[in-house]
């Protein structure tokens, strides 16, 4: 299984505007600015977000997620310039609370209410980011001199990291450590960890070592697009094959279709789909029994995805241990909780099978519109 949550709250932290709050706009940026007369002079920015985790912490409890989940960071990029061939993002359990705030960078004066680079509440309430905490610089870093103290406070007892090599500057960071502390409220049975959210930004020497490393913008929980900050979490809940049921051929002429199609799913709803594959061209053959009509299963190593109608975007992507496809008695199914789809939008599953050397895509439209 799938299933993933959006961003409840983010900002961006800009270092060279220390009070400047931005937590309504709708792209957060990894930025790098160095001074061409004194490299000392540099000003970065760091990402803060954070996700709600009383839904998944309810549903572990009860079963309906497995304790044994993976759960990972999506990020999807608004624009990138200037990257360097290879670079990394790191992302930290922030270790003190912090408000979203309500402005926005083109905000003239600029909004100082929320979290800034300075503050944790903004300049009014006054409450800045402790100099003592975990991993926070105290005026130093990389031998070079960070440009106002500040920035976040975060925890450096679990930290992920994605490494990027000229490839997309999405982020798909594996988080399983930070969130299940969170969960269980202390790192490996020690202090109190409460959920303050994610710190995104770069390595602390290389925020500081007068080297470019590109501007990275990402779209944030105020886009209005289909791109908001997830975390996703999957978890194996695959169902192996009923024996008494024969194998479908893939390498013949297939089709697919949703036996319980009803096209429009409302939001709220956990639905079981039933997809069925039959060959698309059936010989004559005399028989007192209709072999079109057989039931038979995909081959075990098979795979279901979800993408966008309209964008052809991929918004679940195949993962071989959280997509398998099960099967029972009556044939081939996969669970889906229909809550992290947007609304009056519409969707396709596509399905993927591998028996022996052979791959099989099918995508034939099997569509449905999310309501409320």
């Amino acid at each position: 299984m799938i299933y993933s949550i959006t961003s409840s709250i983010d900002t961006t932290l800009y270092e060279q505007y220390e009070s400047k709050n931005t937590g309504l706009d709708e792209v957060l940026q990894l930025q790098k600015i160095i001074s061409e007369s004194n490299t000392n002079n540099t000003f970065n920015s760091r990402i803060l977000t954070k996700f709600n985790l009383g839904y998944i912490s309810s549903s572990i409890l009860s079963g309906d997620i497995a304790n044994t989940f993976r759960a990972n960071l999506k990020m999807y990029t608004h624009e990138a310039s200037s990257l360097p061939f290879s670079y990394d993002i790191y992302a930290y359990a922030a270790s003190q609370s912090w408000d979203m705030g309500i402005g926005r960078d083109t905000h003239n004066p600029k909004t100082t209410e929320g979290a800034s680079w300075k503050y944790r509440d903004g300049q009014a309430a006054g409450t800045t980011w402790e100099t003592a905490s975990a991993d926070l610089y105290t005026g130093t870093a990389g031998g070079s001199t960070q440009t106002t103290k500040g920035g976040a406070t975060w925890w450096t007892g679990s930290v992920a990291s994605q490494s990027f090599e000229y490839q997309t500057s999405d982020i798909n960071m594996n988080v399983t450590g930070i969130t299940k502390a969170w969960l269980s409220q202390s790192w490996f049975g020690g202090p109190v960890i409460a959920n303050d959210g994610f710190i995104v930004k770069r390595l602390g020497s290389q925020e500081y070592d007068g080297k470019n490393y590109g501007d990275l913008t990402f779209f944030s929980k105020e886009t209005h697009t289909i791109y908001q900050p997830r975390l996703e979490f999957g978890w194996d809940d695959f169902s192996p094959v009923t024996a008494s049921l024969s194998e479908l051929d893939i390498n013949s002429d297939v089709f697919v279709y949703v036996k319980n199609n009803r096209d429009r799913i409302h939001r709220e709803s956990k639905e079981r789909i039933r997809i069925v594959g039959r060959s698309r061209f059936v010989s004559k053959s005399y028989s007192t029994t209709a072999t079109e009509m057989e039931v038979k299963h995909f081959p075990t190593n098979s795979y279901w995805s979800v993408e966008d109608y309209r964008t052809g975007e991929v918004v679940i992507a195949f993962d071989t241990d959280y997509t398998k496809i099960s099967c029972d008695s009556e044939g081939n199914y996969f669970d889906i909780w229909m809550d992290q789809f947007e609304t009056s939008r519409r969707y396709k599953f596509v399905i993927k099978s591998v028996s022996g050397s052979m791959t099989k895509v099918f995508d034939d439209d099997l569509t449905f519109k999310v309501i409320d």
